[in-house]
């Protein structure tokens, strides 16, 4: 998901540096979730077994290592 955030423009190296807090990533993924319909979905699916909070943490976790 990461990867074709990046081919399509959506995310780039300044983007994932300003992402340095919980509440940015929040403000982020909200976002996406709100205007891409297969973001969407993968977020119903995550939020089956996880909670909001959780997802954040695991996206703050993949763009440190970017």
């Amino acid at each position: 998901m990461i990867v074709s955030l990046y081919q399509n423009g959506i995310l780039d190296d300044d983007k994932v540096k300003d992402m340095n807090t919980i509440p940015k990533i929040e403000v982020f993924w909200t976002s996406l979730v709100n205007q891409n319909t297969q973001i969407s979905g993968i977020n119903k699916k995550l939020r089956l077994s996880m909670i909001s909070e959780d997802i954040f943490l695991l996206l703050e976790k993949i763009l440190l290592k970017l």
